[in-house]
């Protein structure tokens, strides 16, 4: 990876390849619930570090991005479900799923579709979408999930 830093694409390839080949393994074993359990692990620690500087230096962009977030979320529940009733630490861990949703249930997102744009650019094709997303989120709200989203991955991390 230190190889490819300054290559995007290749890091994108490197981390999902490496991220499959994990995967694979994982349910291979039947450990399928350690790769949920690293997916929700990422969105935490992504979603702790967008809340953290968002909180410091507002930006509309960040706060957009956050809010789009409650439709990762509902993927996410429905990815560790299946897990919810397999142990205490399983349990509260959807609880906490939950008590996060909780705090996304008045934001509003709606979407404006629009068409793909394809370029040939250094002789391969990009496409860029041109479709739009408008988040419905007061400061209150974003507070809030500023709020329980410090509170939830600050527990994890000091295992508390």
């Amino acid at each position: 990876m230190s190889q490819n830093k300054s290559n995007l694409d290749s890091l994108l390839f490197i981390s999902i390849d490496s991220y499959n080949q994990i995967d694979n393994y994982l349910r291979a074993n039947d450990r399928e619930q350690l790769s949920a359990l690293m997916i929700l692990g990422v969105w935490l620690e992504g979603q702790y570090i967008a809340t953290q500087v968002v909180s410091k230096v507002p930006n509309k962009i960040l706060s957009d991005r956050i809010g789009e977030q409650k439709i990762i979320l509902n993927d996410l529940i429905f990815l560790i479900s299946p897990y919810c009733n397999r142990d205490t630490e399983f349990k509260a861990l959807c609880k906490d799923l939950y008590d996060i949703k909780d705090k996304y249930r008045d934001i509003r997102i709606t979407y404006t579709q629009g068409d793909p744009i394809s370029v040939e650019k250094d002789g391969g094709l990009t496409v860029t979408q041109t479709e739009t997303s408008v988040v419905k989120m007061t400061k209150e709200q974003l507070d809030g999930i500023i709020e329980i989203t410090k509170n939830i991955r600050n527990r994890f991390v000091l295992n508390n």
